[in-house]
C-alpha cells in the first residue's frame, strides 16, 4: 500500500516552497507586460512546471511504503543521523544495515527492493554488491584527514625517503609527523590552511 508522499529533505519544505513561489511570481510580473494574454498563460504554465520540478529535485519526494519487505538503509562511516531519521519516517519498516569493509552484504540485500547508502559510501572493492539493486547514495559528513598517500616502497640505506599525501578539510594547526620505527620524529609539517591540501614529508634512510 502506498501512503501520502513525503520528502527526504522535509526540513527544507517551507523555505524551498517560499523561494519557488517568489521566483514564479517574479517571472509572472516580468512577463505580464511583455506577452499577450495567450502567450502569458502558456509561459506561466511552463515556468510553474520548471520551478516545481526544481523544487522537487531539491526536496526529493519519496513514497511511504508500509511493506515488510523492500527498503534498506546501509550506514557507512560519516552518515548523518538526521538522514536516517528522515528515511525512517517515510519507510517505517526500512532495514538498517551497518557496513564494514570486506563484509558480504548479499544475504541481507537479497530481500530488498530499494537501498539507500548513507555516509561516505562503500569501499570501491565492495560496490559490486549493489550492482543488481536500485540504490541511492546520500552523502554524509565531509571526510576530514589524510585521504591519499604515495611513497617509495624500495628503501635503500642512505637514500631519501619521501611521502606525498592529500589532506581533506584541514584543521589549521594540526601537525603531521613522520616517525621512524623507533618512534623518533624525522620530519613534520604544520597545516596552515582550512582547505584541501597536499603535503610532503621526507627523511634520510638510516640503518
Amino acid at each position: 500500500m502506498i501512503e501520502p508522499s513525503n520528502f527526504l529533505n522535509q526540513q527544507w519544505l517551507l523555505p524551498i516552497l517560499g523561494i519557488a513561489i517568489v521566483i514564479w511570481l517574479f517571472f509572472l510580473w516580468k512577463e505580464y507586460s511583455q506577452s499577450g494574454t495567450k502567450r502569458f498563460v502558456l509561459k506561466a504554465l511552463v515556468a510553474f512546471i520548471a520551478v516545481a520540478s526544481l523544487a522537487a529535485m531539491i526536496l526529493q519526494p519519496l513514497s511511504n511504503r508500509t511493506i515488510a519487505k523492500g527498503v534498506g538503509i546501509i550506514l557507512t562511516d560519516g552518515y548523518e543521523v538526521q538522514d536516517v531519521d528522515s528515511l525512517q519516517q517515510v519507510f517505517k519498516n526500512a532495514k538498517q544495515i551497518h557496513y564494514h569493509a570486506n563484509e558480504v552484504l548479499q544475504p541481507e540485500l537479497d530481500s530488498l527492493q530499494k537501498v539507500f547508502v548513507l555516509g561516505n559510501g562503500l569501499e570501491i572493492y565492495d560496490i559490486w554488491q549493489l550492482e543488481k539493486h536500485n540504490s541511492t547514495f546520500i552523502a554524509g559528513k565531509p571526510i576530514s584527514g589524510i585521504t591519499r598517500i604515495k611513497y617509495n616502497k624500495q628503501l635503500i640505506e642512505g637514500n631519501q625517503f619521501a611521502l606525498l599525501g592529500a589532506y581533506e578539510n584541514v584543521v589549521a594547526g594540526n601537525r603531521l609527523v613522520l616517525e621512524d620505527p623507533a618512534g623518533n620524529g624525522k620530519d613534520s609539517i604544520v597545516m596552515t590552511t582550512t582547505d584541501n591540501a597536499t603535503f610532503r614529508l621526507g627523511a634520510r634512510i638510516d640503518a
